[in-house]
């Protein structure tokens, strides 16, 4: 049903992610925290959140390095009429007001201790998954992926589209 595309060693669906980040002359030209921020933003606009909110805030922290690339999304259209929020914090705690934050990569055995009840947890790597966060993305070679933790989506109060579910490269119950 959905074509795939290349576009630098990453697959996106044409008719569902879309291509928002021009291919480059080279790869070398290429800021990998752009695609990244894009691919984010993207999972974002296919994935319910409450009703209750006016609008998706997504905190991350300043010396972070994706916060820039993340910064251009900010004021963007979501699904549901809503509209992206990036926030700066510190810390991501249920007062943060965060419906979804950025955590980076976790070490090996780091596991998240309490996670913050109804934020969407979005990580690098396959550890992000084991130690409970909601979506990881995740290298496959040249490729970049993601993995779908349903359970923390379940208790983040997030519904996932049946078209992300599909683009995944793992989901897990």
């Amino acid at each position: 049903m959905f074509e795939a595309l290349k576009l630098l060693g990453v697959t996106v669906s044409a008719g569902f992610l879309g291509v928002l980040v021009p291919p480059p002359a080279n790869a070398t030209e290429f800021d990998q925290s752009n695609l990244r921020a894009a691919i984010i933003f993207n999972i974002l606009r296919f994935t319910e959140f409450g009703s209750s909110q006016k609008n998706v805030v997504l905190c991350v922290e300043p010396h972070n390095p994706l916060a820039k690339a993340l910064q251009n999304y900010h004021g963007k259209n979501l699904s549901g009429g809503k509209q992206l929020v990036v926030k700066a914090a510190q810390r991501i705690t249920t007062q943060s007001g965060c419906s979804a934050a950025y955590i980076g990569e976790l070490p090996r055995d780091r596991i998240i201790a309490n996670p913050p009840r109804g934020v969407l947890l979005i990580g690098e790597g396959p550890n992000v998954i084991r130690g409970g966060g909601t979506i990881a993305l995740v290298r496959f070679g040249r490729q970049i992926g993601f993995e779908i933790n349903l359970q923390a989506g379940n208790e983040a109060g997030v519904r996932f589209s049946s078209h992300l579910l599909r683009l995944a490269r793992n989901v897990k119950d």
